[in-house]
């Protein structure tokens, strides 16, 4: 049975709530629109203390973060080693775990983080296991500790303990899979067409119905906020991997989500394309199809790359290719906002896991992902100020909810289908402004009357690494107008054109 939290404690988080908008397309807190600002903090519960918990949580909200992203049942080792306070998600001992008895000591530090990042006013999205834990994912062995019948105490648990929480199902594998998918991938990848098709929905469509009944039994008006987050490949006899393509028909899914992923065709994703994957510097293109998918009813939902490379990272993790940048960060995070997502998720390698190496009670994660630099000296890298900054510019623009993607406005070329050079439109459905990135500062040609219904009464340049704006002079006739950025040559000089009816 649940240790209820306090009506106290409920009351902390209850305004972080996310709810979906009456037009499905955005989401909303406190009944009020909210742009999605998350970031990739995996492993807090199972290696952070409450004072290196509070530190993170602090750098995050004075740089705008409203989501952080964690895990209960960690991937890396959280069967194997405690919390720093000692405590497993289970009773028992490593290998003796009982997954249907909750240790409520191990919940109590998760309590107190979920109430110590609303009292920052940021939202915890709750993880309630990672997918290994139901269908192997990428780990060809075990622990397999969820069936279709026992996960229902883990979701009834905590789905009535953190009712106001955003939950993440999925941790990071797909609905149909195989256990052998990746030592197939890394041996014998001309095989991985042959891997017969194993089904975890039936687990995943378990475990949402528990999060729901055990929520509701704390706040019986309140529908719970759930999604999905897939990995970045799928097997060739398989759907799209989309949260919406693996579950199309769930009246439980909240948010359509994909994982644009690390890789970009370089090193083993050259063997990996192979098999179908969305490639890291064009999430454009999946967020465009979860953005065109309706519900049964023909309702929309809010989409979102809930993975992009990550920056201070290898592609791929391989440290022979390049490390993605900042750079690489905003022109990800701009594809997919104006593909139509309804917010961005930032991530950092070292973060996610919370990586320290001189940690006396939690060692490195296992190759190939181990981070290069502890956690805590990636705080500041300059792309986890830049998303703050687009973010500020999206709830600045008039009526920000009623933006809609707007391929359409520009009449020059978008390169479309080249990946981090495409240049991307954004406009308000009711005319009141229009947005154009161009990620290596090309000029851009605009239809005023599809963009802003004809005229413009100011044209700006927006710097997305500085914020600064600077007056934006163009070629203008009747129907179109041309403007070239201050700068431009790399992915270093983007700029977005903001025009103001």
């Amino acid at each position: 049975m649940t240790t209820p939290r306090s009506a106290s404690s409920l009351e902390a988080t209850r305004r972080l709530a996310l709810t979906v908008s009456a037009d499905g397309r955005q989401v909303e807190r406190d009944g009020k629109p909210f742009f999605w600002l998350g970031d990739t903090a995996w492993e807090t519960f199972h290696r952070l203390s409450k004072e290196e918990v509070t530190m993170y949580l602090k750098n995050r909200q004075s740089k705008g973060f409203n989501v952080a992203m964690m895990v209960i049942v960690a991937e890396h080792s959280g069967l194997e080693y405690p919390s720093r306070d000692g405590f497993y998600p289970f009773k028992g001992t490593p290998g003796n775990f009982d997954s249907t008895e909750m240790d409520p000591r191990y919940f109590d530090f998760v309590d107190w983080v979920v109430e110590e990042a609303a009292s920052m006013d940021i939202t915890i999205a709750l993880v309630p296991t990672w997918g290994r834990y139901m269908n192997y994912g990428y780990y060809d062995e075990g622990p397999l500790i969820f069936d279709e019948e026992n996960i229902k105490t883990l979701g009834a648990y905590v789905g009535e303990r953190y009712p106001h929480s955003p939950f993440l199902t999925g941790g990071d594998s797909n609905r149909y899979w195989n256990r052998m998918t990746k030592p197939t991938l890394i041996n014998e990848p001309s095989k991985l067409k042959d891997l017969e098709i194993e089904d975890s929905g039936p687990i995943t469509e378990a475990l949402a119905a528990s999060l729901i009944a055990g929520a509701k039994k704390s706040e019986p008006e309140r529908t719970p906020f759930i999604s999905y987050h897939p990995a970045s490949p799928w097997l060739p006899k398989t759907c799209p991997s989309t949260a919406s393509h693996f579950f199309p028909d769930a009246d439980w899914l909240s948010l359509d989500i994909i994982q644009s992923g690390h890789h970009d065709g370089a090193g083993l994703q050259g063997d990996a394309l192979l098999m179908d994957s969305w490639k890291a510097t064009s999430s454009y293109i999946p967020v465009r199809l979860m953005y065109n998918q309706r519900r049964k009813d023909g309702r929309p939902r809010p989409v979102m790359d809930s993975e992009q490379h990550y920056e201070s990272t290898y592609e791929g993790f391989d440290p022979n290719q390049r490390l993605w940048g900042a750079a690489d960060i905003r022109n990800a995070a701009f594809q997919a906002v104006f593909a139509g997502a309804c917010g961005i998720t930032y991530g950092v390698n070292s973060i996610w896991q919370m990586h320290n190496a001189e940690s006396k009670t939690h060692p490195p994660i296992a190759p190939p992902t181990t981070a290069q630099n502890n956690w805590f000296t990636e705080l500041d890298l300059p792309g986890s100020f830049h998303v703050g900054l687009i973010r500020k510019l999206i709830i600045s623009l008039a009526d920000f909810p009623a933006r809609v993607p707007a391929q359409e406005i520009i009449l020059s070329n978008t390169h479309e289908g080249e990946g981090e050079n495409l240049i991307s439109g954004l406009r308000s459905s009711k005319g009141l402004w229009a947005l154009v990135y161009t990620p290596k500062g090309e000029k851009v040609t605009v239809h005023l009357k599809k963009a802003v219904g004809g005229k413009f009464s100011k044209a700006e340049w927006f710097h997305p690494s500085t914020a600064e704006r600077q007056e934006a002079k163009g070629k203008v006739d009747e129907e179109q107008a041309t403007f070239t950025p201050p700068t431009s040559g790399t992915t270093e000089e983007d700029w977005v054109l903001i025009l103001t009816a």
